[in-house]
């Protein structure tokens, strides 16, 4: 059965209304004395699904367009073609290179066939250039090397401390990875919305999906870290620090708030009368009202997770009264929601 919806009016015992005056301001009031009329829980929501990443432009350790090669191959037979002697009579073998490898992948070395470079680990290559020189003189011996590459990047701007690009540098390397290299967010990584540019589309998520996806960095990724103004909440009435909180976390208690906002005042404070305002988005409001007061009431203000934008106000007295309230807690709820559409439009 669903939270139990009581009209507004005067508040004699601040969990208890009794006139009926609901048509004018659309609020509906839900006790919270137990753990089953708590609302569901916040969950982040997921961001948009980004495709995979294109093999071509991330990082391998197989040769690729570019790369530059050094091959050296060495001989004992003094015949061979391969065997070479430095200045100094010392045994040099036979050096190429580097060589850059282009877009058809051939190696073409003196002596040898045409071998394919191009998709081959380091170790398939000095085999088959082996086996190559080998067809020249059954003695030979040939290692391949990479002397250099063409880095692949991901760009990284916005709110971090140090953008720049983050070069791709091993295999399953990460957008958080190149997150990382940046300094991080500016804060901590659940306030804000990273918006990923790639192959001319854009996709906005957060820290949650980019973890739990391993979401991989491809070459020229473009990731814009931008602050998200709506994941916070408000507190007022009689408490210590009034004001607009972020969300400590990925999920954030009524509890959190009192501890945020320095706690209840003592003497003008009532725990009896802590409420969460929270809108619908439809123009209605539903407020939840906890009595921190009673034994469970601590518990359930822990169980209690807020949502972007909701207001925590508590009482000043018993004998408070609702309207009181809720002409407190409009304004309020009004820059509630422009943080939310400004989230919005941002989003957009």
């Amino acid at each position: 059965m669903g939270p139990k919806a009581v009209p507004g009016g005067r508040i004699s015992n601040p969990l208890r209304l009794s006139s009926k005056n609901t048509s004018t301001r659309g609020f509906q009031f839900v006790e919270v004395a137990d753990t089953s009329v708590l609302p569901a829980p916040f969950r982040m929501p997921q961001g948009d699904p980004i495709p995979p990443v294109d093999e071509d432009r991330i990082y391998t350790g197989l040769v690729a367009v570019r790369d530059q090669l050094e091959i050296s191959i060495n001989d004992v037979d003094t015949n061979s073609p391969f065997y070479q002697t430095s200045d100094q009579g010392e045994r040099s073998g036979f050096q190429v290179g580097p060589v850059e490898v282009d877009r058809e992948g051939i190696l073409r070395l003196p002596y040898l066939r045409d071998i394919r470079a191009l998709g081959k680990s380091l170790t398939d290559l000095s085999l088959e250039v082996t086996e190559a020189a080998r067809e020249v003189s059954p003695s030979a011996e040939a290692t391949v090397r990479r002397t250099e590459r063409l880095d692949k990047r991901v760009f990284i701007y916005g709110e971090v401390n140090q953008a720049g690009g983050a070069v791709i540098d091993r295999e399953d390397f990460t957008l958080l990875e190149a997150l990382a290299s940046s300094g991080g967010p500016a804060g901590p990584p659940h306030l804000f919305t990273f918006v990923l540019h790639r192959d001319g589309a854009t996709y906005r998520t957060n820290v949650s999906s980019l973890a739990e996806e391993r979401v991989l960095a491809q070459d020229a990724d473009v990731l814009k870290v931008e602050e998200n103004p709506a994941l916070a909440f408000q507190v007022t009435g009689v408490i210590g620090k009034p004001g607009r909180y972020p969300f400590p976390g990925e999920r954030s208690s009524v509890m959190d708030a009192l501890s945020m906002a320095e706690g209840l005042d003592p003497g003008k404070s009532d725990a009896r009368g802590v409420f969460v305002f929270r809108a619908d988005g439809q123009g209605g409001n539903t407020v939840y009202g906890i009595d921190v007061s009673k034994p469970n009431g601590m518990f359930l203000a822990q169980a209690f997770e807020l949502m972007p934008n909701d207001v925590v106000y508590i009482s000043e007295s018993p004998t408070a009264h609702w309207q009181r309230a809720t002409d407190n807690v409009l304004p309020v709820l009004g820059v509630a929601a422009s943080f939310a559409t400004a989230a919005a439009v941002i989003k957009d």
